[in-house]
C-alpha cells in the first residue's frame, strides 16, 4: 500500500483504491477497520491511509469520515471501500498418479482451489489452475512451460507440485514416483476341466498375481483377481460385468481370459474350448441272447463308444468299457465282480440290467434284458404227412413253438422252426444243410425229426414213414346238354369211382363225389366251396372238371362249354340315308350278327339276314316282301321298323328310322356378285338353306354350302374341285351356280357376268378457291362420274358423289364421316381428294391449300397532295400490298390495285 502527500499533509493518493470518487490527487482523513473495529495496535492511535503495519493478514474496511481534501479542491462524500490481506502460502499439492501404462499420461491430483499448480516431471514444467481443489495435465497434449519432456517409458519418474495462491504465495512441493509400465502381463491360462457335466461350472486357471482376470463365456463377461498367480470363477454364482450368461447346455463354450495388470496393460487371450456335457448316454443294450443253455454264458451289447459299462446279474456287478465301436463284453465264466457274487438260475430268468457312464460322468438309463437258461429238451416233434402225390412233398409235423426242427428224409438233412407248434418242411425248395435228397418216386421213404430248443437243448427223434403215389386218374367227363335257356342247370358226367370231382363253372368251385363212376351238381341248390356262381345268362359259360385221388394226384381236366341264352338281341339299326331322292332305295344297317332281320316299310314286311359282322341290307327295287304289299310317299316320310331275332328265338325291340323321299330340285341360286377391283373376288349369292352350292368360274369349279340361305367363295383362297382359275382380270367373267339339296336333288342353274375392274380412276381436282374469307366454305371440283369422292381437310373426311362429273361440299352444313373439322381460320389448311369407282379402285389424292383469311387489311392512306390546281388530279397513297382500292370521291367510285410495294394511284 502506498501513501501520498497533498495538500495540508494529507494523504493524495492511495494505490489500490481506485473507482467512484477514488482516485489520483485526492486525499480524505478516516481510519481503517478490520471486523468493524478501529486499529490502533498498541501505539495509541488509529492506523490510517498510507501507514504500514506487517502481519495485519485478513480482510480491511476503510471508513473515511469526512470528505476528501484533494489536491484541487475538496470532493464529495467517497463510499466505503474493503481490501483483503494475504500473506499465509497455500497447503502443498498432492501427486495422485502413480502408476500407468502410457508414455505420456495425464498426471492428477488436489491443490487450494484457485491456485496456480506448478508441475515439474522429466525435465519439464508445465502449470495449470486447480479447479474445485483438483488439477490435470495431460502429458500427451500440454506445452511445458519451460524444459522438455523425456521420461522413463519402463521404470520410475520424478514428480514435483508446487500451488501458487492469488495473493501470490507459492506452496511447498508435493512429490510422487510414477512408474511407467508398458508391458503387458502374460496371458493367463484356462486350466479348469475342458469336459463337464455341471451346466455351471467353475472356472479355474493361472495368471500374473494381484492382475484383473477377465473372463468370456457364454455371452457373459466376469471379472476376478488373481492371487498369489490363481485364478477361479465360479459360473453358477459370479455376477457378470456385461451381457448374460447363456451356455450351450450341451456342446463346446469357447472360454477366453485376459489379464490386467495395475498399470493396466492388457495381456494376449488365454483360451479354452469348455465342453458341457448334461446329456446321459443312451440306455446300453444287451444285444446277447436272452436264452441259453450255459449256465455262465458271455453277455454283450452296444453303448456310447468309451463309456464304463456296468452290469449287475444273479447278484453280482461287473464293469466293462464300450469300445470305439460302441460293442460291450461281459465273460461270467471269467469276469470277476466289482460287488456281490454270481449265482444265477441255472433253469429260469436272470434279470440282466446295464447302465453306461460317459466321460462327463453322465449316467444312462438301465438296459435290460432277461437272461433265461433252460438245459431240459424239448418233446419229440411229429410227422404229420404220411402219403403224397408229389415227389418232393410238403412235410408237416408238430414241435416245441420256436424251436428248431432237425428233418432227414432220403439222405438228406433240412431244418426249419415250429411257429405256434407246427413246423413245415417243402422238400422242392429247401436246401439240405447236409446230404442230397433221393426218394422213391412211388413207394416208402422214412422220415426222422428232432426239435432243438431256443437254449439248444435237442430232443429224442419223431419218425415217420412217407408213401409217394404220382399216378394221375384218368380226366372225368361232363356229360350234361352243352345248351340251354336254364339259368342254373344241373351238371352231370362220369369219373374214378370214389375219387373227388372237383367243378369250376361261373367263378364258382364245388365239390362232389363220383358214386360207382357218375356224378351229378345241381347248380339252383349247390354251395360253392369257392367262388360265388355268376353264369353269362346270354353267352358261353366255360366247365371244367378234375379228378382227385386219395394221394392228392389230380386228372387233367374234362372241359364243355355251356351256352345259356335267354337274353333278346339289341333292337337293330338302321343306318342308311334318312334323306333321298330314290322312289325305292337300298335299306340297311346292323344287328346282332346271324340273327334274321325283319323289316317293316310302306305297308310291306321283308326278311334278312345280318352278316357275320352284324350288317344287314334290304334293297327295295328288288326285294320280295314276306307279307303286304310296298307302298311309298314318292315325297314325303315313311316310317321304318326292324327287328333281330337270333338262333334262341328271341327278338329285340324294334329299331326305327323315318325314310324321307325327296325327288324336287331346289330353287336356282343367285349370284350377288357383279362388278369387283380385285382379280379374286369373294362371290356371293343365296340358295337353299344347307345345299350344296356347285360355281363354276373362269374355268375352276368349286363348292360351299348355304347357311341361313346364303353361301360365299373367296377365290383367292377356296380350293377348285376341278379346273384351274383364269380370270379376265379387266372384263367380264361368266359365272354360274347349281345347288344340290340333301336329298341329292340339283338346281337349274344361276348366273351373273362378274366384271373385273382394277384400273384406278383419275385424281379428282379440288376447283374451289384456294382463298376464302369463310371459316366454312363450300369446297368444289371435277372426278370420275359417279365415283364416290373423299375429301379430308382441317382433321375431317367427308364423302360426296361425282354427279355428272362435278362434286361439292358445303363444310358449313356437311356432316364428316370422321374426324372433326378443325380449319385454320387465318392460315393454310391442306384439301385432300380422293375418287373410288364402282369397282372399289381409289386414285391418287387430288389436293389443295385452302387459305382462309378473315383479317381485314389496314386503312389505306391518300398521300398525294390535298390542295391542287387541277380540277382532275391523280390521287396517290398506300395500301396493304395486292389490295383492292375502293375510292370514292365526288360522289363517284373507283377500284384500283396496290403494287407489291403497297402503293395505288
Amino acid at each position: 500500500m502506498k501513501k501520498g502527500f497533498g495538500r495540508n499533509g494529507h494523504v493524495c493518493q492511495m494505490s489500490g483504491f481506485r473507482g467512484s470518487r477514488a482516485g489520483q490527487g485526492v486525499s480524505q482523513p478516516g481510519v481503517f477497520k478490520k471486523g468493524g473495529t478501529a486499529l490502533d495496535h498498541g501505539d495509541g492511535r488509529r492506523h490510517g491511509p498510507g501507514d504500514r503495519h506487517d502481519g495485519l493478514v485478513g480482510r480491511w474496511g476503510f471508513f473515511p469520515d469526512r470528505r476528501v481534501e484533494g489536491c484541487h479542491g475538496t470532493s464529495s462524500a467517497s463510499s466505503t471501500r474493503r481490501v483483503t490481506i494475504d500473506s499465509g502460502a497455500p497447503n502443498a499439492p498432492t501427486v495422485t498418479t502413480a502408476l500407468s501404462n502410457s508414455t505420456t499420461p495425464t498426471l492428477s491430483g488436489t491443490a487450494e482451489a484457485g491456485a496456480t499448480v506448478t508441475v515439474t516431471v522429466g525435465g519439464a514444467t508445465y502449470t495449470t489452475t486447480a479447479t474445485n481443489g483438483t488439477w490435470s495435465v495431460n502429458l500427451a497434449t500440454a506445452t511445458p512451460t519451460s524444459g522438455s519432456l523425456s521420461l522413463n517409458a519402463n521404470g520410475t519418474n520424478a514428480v514435483s507440485a508446487t500451488a501458487t495462491d492469488a495473493a501470490g504465495n507459492v506452496s511447498s512441493a508435493g512429490t510422487q514416483s510414477l512408474t511407467i509400465d508398458t508391458t503387458a502381463p502374460n496371458a493367463p491360462a484356462v486350466t479348469s476341466a475342458t469336459l463337464s457335466n455341471n451346466a455351471t461350472p467353475i472356472l479355474t486357471g493361472t495368471a500374473e498375481a494381484g492382475t484383473t482376470v477377465t473372463v468370456t463365456v457364454g455371452g457373459a463377461t466376469y471379472t476376478t483377481t488373481a492371487t498369489n498367480g490363481a485364478w477361479s470363477v465360479n459360473l453358477a454364482t459370479a455376477t457378470p460385468t456385461s451381457g448374460s450368461l447363456s451356455l450351450n447346455a450341451n456342446g463346446a463354450n469357447p472360454v477366453s481370459a485376459t489379464a490386467t495388470d495395475a498399470a493396466g496393460n492388457v495381456s494376449a487371450p488365454g483360451t479354452q474350448s469348455l465342453v458341457i456335457d448334461t446329456t446321459a448316454p443312451n440306455a446300453p443294450a444287451v444285444t446277447s441272447a436272452a436264452l441259453t443253455n450255459n449256465a455262465t454264458p458271455i453277455i454283450g451289447g452296444t453303448a456310447e463308444a468309451g463309456s464304463t459299462v456296468t452290469v449287475t446279474v444273479g447278484g453280482a456287478t461287473y464293469t466293462t468299457t464300450a469300445t470305439n465301436g460302441g460293442a460291450w463284453s461281459l465273460n461270467l465264466a471269467t469276469a470277476t465282480p466289482v460287488t456281490g457274487s454270481l449265482s444265477l438260475d441255472a433253469n429260469g430268468a436272470n434279470p440282466v440290467s446295464a447302465t453306461a457312464t460317459d466321460a462327463a460322468g453322465n449316467t444312462s438309463a438301465p438296459g435290460t434284458q432277461t437272461l433265461t437258461i433252460d438245459t431240459t429238451p424239448p418233446s419229440a416233434p411229429t410227422v404229420a404227412t404220411a402219403l403224397s402225390n408229389s415227389t418232393t412233398p410238403t412235410l408237416t409235423g408238430t414241435a416245441e413253438t420256436g424251436s428248431t426242427v432237425t428233418v432227414t428224409v432220403g439222405g438228406a438233412t433240412y431244418t426249419t422252426t415250429a411257429t405256434n407248434g407246427a413246423w413245415s418242411l417243402n422238400l422242392a425248395t429247401a436246401t439240405p444243410v447236409t446230404g442230397s435228397l433221393s426218394l422213391d418216386a412211388n413207394g416208402a421213404n422214412p422220415v426222422t425229426a428232432t426239435a432243438t430248443d431256443a437254449a439248444g437243448n435237442v430232443s429224442t427223434p419223431g419218425t415217420q414213414s412217407l408213401v409217394i403215389d404220382t399216378t394221375l386218374p384218368d380226366a372225368p367227363a361232363v356229360t350234361s346238354a352243352a345248351l340251354t335257356n336254364n339259368a342254373t342247370p344241373t351238371l352231370t358226367g362220369t369219373a374214378e369211382a370214389g375219387s373227388t370231382v372237383t367243378v369250376t363253372i361261373g367263378g364258382a368251385t364245388y365239390v362232389t363225389t363220383a358214386t360207382n363212376g357218375a356224378w351229378s351238381l345241381n347248380l339252383a341248390t349247390a354251395t360253392p366251396t369257392a367262388g360265388s356262381l355268376s353264369l353269362n345268362a346270354n353267352g358261353a359259360n366255360p366247365v371244367t372238371a378234375t379228378v382227385t385221388d386219395a394221394a392228392g394226384n389230380v386228372s387233367a381236366p374234362g372241359t364243355q362249354s355251356l351256352v345259356i341264352d335267354t337274353t333278346a338281341p339289341n333292337a337293330p339299326a338302321v343306318t342308311s340315308a334318312a334323306l333321298t331322292n330314290n322312289a325305292t332305295p337300298i335299306i340297311g344297317g346292323t344287328a346282332e350278327a346271324g340273327s334274321t332281320v325283319t323289316v317293316t316299310v310302306g305297308g310291306a314286311t321283308y326278311t334278312t339276314t345280318a352278316t357275320n359282322g352284324g350288317a344287314w341290307s334290304l334293297n327295295l327295287a328288288t326285294a320280295t316282301p314276306v307279307t303286304g304289299s310296298l307302298s311309298l310317299d314318292a315325297n314325303g316320310a315313311n316310317p321304318v321298323s326292324a327287328t333281330a331275332t337270333d338262333a334262341a328265338g328271341n327278338t329285340s325291340a324294334p329299331g326305327t328310322q323315318t325314310l324321307t323321299i325327296d325327288t324336287t330340285p331346289p330353287s336356282a341360286p343367285t349370284v350377288a356378285t357383279a362388278l369387283s377391283n380385285s382379280t379374286t373376288p369373294t362371290l356371293t349369292g343365296t340358295a337353299e338353306t344347307g345345299s350344296t352350292v356347285t360355281v363354276t368360274i373362269g374355268g375352276a369349279t368349286y363348292v360351299t354350302t348355304a347357311t341361313n340361305g346364303a353361301w360365299s367363295l373367296n377365290l383367292a383362297t377356296a380350293t377348285p374341285t376341278a379346273g384351274s382359275l383364269n380370270l379376265n382380270a379387266n372384263g367380264a367373267n361368266p359365272v354360274t351356280a347349281t345347288a344340290t339339296d340333301a336329298a341329292g336333288n340339283t338346281s337349274s342353274a344361276g348366273t351373273q357376268s362378274l366384271t373385273i375392274d382394277t384400273t384406278l380412276p383419275n385424281a379428282p381436282a379440288v376447283t374451289s378457291a384456294a382463298l376464302s374469307n369463310s371459316t366454312t366454305p363450300t369446297l368444289t371440283g371435277t372426278a370420275e362420274a359417279g365415283s364416290t369422292v373423299t375429301v379430308t381437310v382441317g382433321g375431317a373426311t367427308y364423302t360426296t358423289t361425282a354427279t355428272n362429273g362435278s362434286w361439292s361440299i358445303n363444310l358449313a352444313t356437311a356432316t364428316p364421316t370422321s374426324g372433326s373439322l378443325n380449319l385454320n381460320a387465318n392460315g393454310a389448311n391442306p384439301v385432300s381428294a380422293t375418287a373410288t369407282d364402282a369397282a372399289g379402285n381409289v386414285s391418287a389424292p387430288g389436293t389443295q391449300a385452302l387459305t382462309i383469311d378473315t383479317t381485314a387489311p389496314s386503312a389505306p392512306s391518300v398521300t398525294s397532295a390535298a390542295l391542287t390546281n387541277s380540277t382532275t388530279p391523280t390521287l396517290t397513297g398506300s395500301a396493304e400490298a395486292g389490295s383492292t382500292v375502293t375510292v370514292t370521291v365526288g360522289g363517284a367510285t373507283y377500284t384500283t390495285t396496290a403494287t407489291n410495294g403497297g402503293a395505288w394511284t
